[in-house]
């Protein structure tokens, strides 16, 4: 590295001889040399092998070295004049590839921080190799950048380190796609856990462009490397152990991150983890496996594959640990593998394709004996969640228990990732009634799963009232959160097969109300809360449901006879307690008695702050009921608001007199018939006795009050219903 140049040898091999003699020099000459001014350095026709052979020295540590490299290559010496320079470019950065790419790599069994990794100086040598010259490329450029991911964030020179590793990987991967994909699991694996944990801490930081950038190229790559693998049943189970979990736990993170809709990066980065989950679980090599699983409800038994073992066992050790997070993420993984099975079958593996109707018998029974295994995984992805869940419902929960708040974060997880596993369920319609096992096995897990969520449900509710009379904390709000969690399933399993819910009709309603009064009763809860908002829609469904039921299950009667049965007197026949009709009608009235309640708690505010109003009509957008309200009611509604309890402060339900009408066949004045008629009144008691009601009915003017809410034909077939037997029922306050 000498400042002059020295001077011209007579041959060519002699004046190699005598260079390194330049570098014999004394400590003195030394710092000259290394603080002479760069405009001279930058003149010497020698400043390429200078520095070649000032990177040889034994004498000089390697952050000089490294200082050396950088200052040379930041200031253009020897790149300017190259034609003056007895070393071309290309060969100073061959040389320099073969010097940098060790230093940037972490020793093998060294398992600290590599500060080279850490040194924007090292990646910009690198750069700039990238940039001059055509090399391989170390596989073992993995670990270092797993190292930045590790131990860069946070760093004063974080960003500029994190874009000169950004620009030196696309150098890489646009010279050569395939750079990485003979690299082994063993030095994806690192790496891809060290993003992940980037991405986590960057979803709490505002400034995190250029690191999600290196992360989703990195993903990019990695998704090749599985899709293409030579060999991917081999990796399935390192794939398992070691990425498997914080994957799952990032993807419920960036389906958080993304579910208000403003996605921008995080919804890439979202669609690339599905897409590394997909390829490393579920590549078609290894979907054979998913369908020769066992079940406790298979008809028959098959080996089961030992990776795919492994992954369900991998499964249940997350529940076990109580790792709330990552349990949220199966429902997302069950759709991925439902997503990949209809990928590689070409079409969907539940829903019958028009060309299927088209066909002939062999296609159906192609469908029945696809539909067996799917329904069969989904009880291995299933299994796992109802086991916690029966554990859930076998303890006692107590306000005063301590981790109570952990323990609900875990239920609410739980239920929460059943949930989405059974949306996938419901948009593949995995169950069919038609294509059951010989023994019902599908439907049996299906009201097995119900029952335990029910069994939750009630100790939800004990635990609940009991912590009515605390002070505001994480635990109250996280009940009404469980409880919605509990009620969405209910909805769910409604939806797949009704006849689950269909012997438990009492304790699904009891449930609905009980949750209902409680969430009601708390001071700060909003009316128009997802709670509320979801069990009044579960209530809308049952109606609808039982309705078209009996709509459907019912006779088409030739004769006027056969209709109103032996006594039309207003009697109700035996029938009608044995055929459904009458259980019916008690989910109706149960049904508007939360309908009307509603109703009456959303307008009680409005009608507060509006005094000129005289008269109120509202209906439902689904005709489900009418309020209508006199200026005398609203009235009374502003003077005497619905006093709370002192114990609890929540809303009191008054005492009731209800009186119930029924006319299996009703013939109103121009040619209307009405079929199974029903009226149902419903009054505060202290309004009037069981006795005045019985007596408004007995005459039209009594009766006016219920009359005159509805329209005709209505009104006319209400003033003949109340004509006929009355049958009452008192129900108490609470």
């Amino acid at each position: 590295m000498a400042s002059s140049e020295p001077k011209p040898s007579k041959s060519r091999s002699k004046d190699k001889r005598k260079r390194p003699q330049l570098h014999q020099q004394d400590e003195t000459l030394d710092q000259q040399q290394a603080s002479a001014p760069k405009k001279a350095k930058s003149s010497s026709p020698w400043a390429n092998l200078d520095l070649i052979l000032s990177l040889q020295r034994n004498d000089l540590d390697i952050q000089r070295k490294v200082e050396l490299a950088s200052e040379f290559i930041s200031s253009d010496v020897g790149i300017s004049d190259a034609r003056r320079q007895p070393v071309s470019v290309s060969r100073l950065a061959s040389f320099l590839t073969d010097w940098i790419q060790p230093l940037l790599i972490p020793r093998e069994k060294s398992s600290g921080l590599c500060v080279h990794c850490l040194d924007c100086r090292c990646w910009a040598v690198l750069r700039f190799c990238l940039k001059n010259s055509q090399f391989a490329v170390s596989l073992n450029l993995l670990k270092s950048a797993a190292q930045v991911f590790k131990y860069s964030e946070g760093s004063a020179d974080g960003k500029r380190l994190f874009e000169s590793v950004l620009e030196c990987f696309e150098l890489i991967l646009s010279a050569n796609p395939r750079a990485f994909y003979n690299a082994s699991m063993d030095l994806w694996r690192p790496c891809v856990v060290e993003i992940v944990g980037s991405v986590h801490r960057c979803s709490g930081n505002g400034d995190h462009d250029v690191v999600l950038r290196l992360a989703h190229l990195l993903l990019g790559h990695f998704v090749n490397f599985l899709r293409f693998h030579k060999d991917p049943t081999n990796i399935f189970s390192k794939f398992v152990d070691g990425l498997l979990e914080p994957l799952l736990e990032l993807l419920v993170l960036l389906h958080l991150r993304t579910k208000g809709g403003v996605c921008g990066q995080f919804g890439s980065l979202l669609r690339l983890v599905e897409d590394v989950l997909s390829n490393g679980l579920f590549h078609p090599t290894n979907i054979g496996g998913f369908f020769s699983l066992k079940s406790s409800i298979a008809e028959q038994k098959t080996w089961t594959p030992k990776g795919h073992r492994e992954f369900f066992k991998k499964l249940g050790n997350i529940i076990t640990d109580k790792k709330a997070m990552v349990l949220r993420g199966f429902g997302y993984l069950f759709r991925l593998f439902i997503t990949s099975t209809k990928s590689q079958k070409g079409v969907s593996l539940a829903a019958k394709s028009d060309q299927a109707l088209a066909k002939n018998s062999e296609t159906s029974d192609e469908r029945k004996e696809t539909s067996k295994p799917l329904f069969e995984v989904f009880v291995q992805f299933m299994q796992p969640l109802v086991l916690e869940c029966k554990r859930c419902s076998e303890r006692e929960l107590s306000k005063y228990e301590e981790g109570l708040e952990d323990r609900l974060l875990e239920a609410h997880g739980m239920l929460k990732s059943l949930n989405e596993t059974l949306v996938s369920f419901i948009q593949e319609k995995i169950y069919i009634r038609t294509e059951d096992t010989s023994d019902g096995g599908h439907y049996n897990f299906l009201k097995e799963v119900y029952g335990t969520i029910v069994l939750i449900s009630g100790k939800i509710y004990q635990l609940w009232l009991s912590t009515l009379d605390m002070d505001g904390g994480r635990v109250k709000k996280m009940l009404p959160l469980v409880a919605r969690e509990v009620v969405v399933a209910v909805g769910y399993f409604l939806e797949i097969e009704y006849k689950v819910v269909e012997d438990d009709l009492v304790k699904l309603w009891v449930m609905m109300v009980s949750f209902l009064a409680v969430y009601l009763s708390v001071e700060d809860t909003q009316p128009s809360s997802p709670l509320t908002s979801d069990i009044l829609n579960l209530g809308y469904r049952l109606i609808n449901i039982y309705s078209e039921l009996r709509q459907s299950s019912s006779p088409n009667p030739t004769n006027s006879s056969e209709l109103c049965g032996v006594d039309d007197s207003g009697s109700i026949p035996e029938a009608f307690y044995t055929n459904g009709s009458l259980k019916l009608r008690v989910v109706w009235t149960i049904s508007s008695l939360i309908a009307a309640s509603a109703r009456h708690y959303l307008l009680q505010p409005i009608i507060n702050d509006h005094e000129t109003l005289q008269s109120l009509d509202l209906t439902d957008a689904d005709g489900q009921g009418v309020l209508t309200m006199g200026t005398s009611q609203l009235k009374e509604l502003r003077a005497k608001p619905v006093s709370p309890s002192g114990s609890s402060q929540r809303t009191l339900v008054p005492a009731l007199s209800m009186k119930l009408w029924y006319a299996p066949h009703l013939e109103i004045p121009g040619g209307i018939v009405l079929k199974g008629a029903t009226l149902v009144a419903i009054r505060p008691s202290e309004e009037g006795s069981g006795e005045n009601l019985s007596a408004c009915s007995a005459s039209s003017d009594g009766a006016s009050w219920v009359s005159d809410a509805f329209e005709e034909p209505y009104r006319t077939a209400v003033r003949m219903l109340v004509k006929r037997r009355t049958y009452s029922l008192e129900m108490n306050s609470f």
